[in-house]
């Protein structure tokens, strides 16, 4: 499903926001997210938490692919996809998850399959 322009503006404000972000893991919302493992494209520096949001929306503004997947935890929500290109071949995949006026980190890291 194609993402609205809406949910693409939200999700890059919800991102900026250090109030408004959340990666925290819990039973209900598990996630997979390490940017500190993973160096910022074009750079051998990796990623801090801060910068990862920033990076977020930074793709999100610069129209980067965003598909739409049912969330088994929890069921019934949608988690909003992006694969990014890294260094060396190597994809980013980041999920995220729009809940009230929050986003959380689902997803970041390197990812199982290539894009290109």
């Amino acid at each position: 499903m194609a993402e609205s322009s809406d949910i693409r503006e939200r999700l890059a404000m919800l991102c900026r926001s250090a109030r408004k972000r959340t990666s925290i893991f819990t039973k209900k919302r598990p996630n997979k997210w390490s940017p500190t493992s993973i160096c910022r494209p074009g750079s051998i520096e990796p990623f801090t938490e801060a910068g990862a949001w920033e990076f977020i929306a930074c793709c999100l503004q610069a129209g980067v692919k965003i598909e739409t997947i049912p969330l088994d935890k929890p069921p019934d929500k949608i988690g909003y996809v992006m694969l990014v290109p890294g260094n060396h071949g190597e994809d980013v995949y980041i999920k995220l998850e729009i809940v009230g006026e929050m986003v959380f980190g689902r997803s970041f890291h390197v990812s199982e399959k290539r894009s290109h």
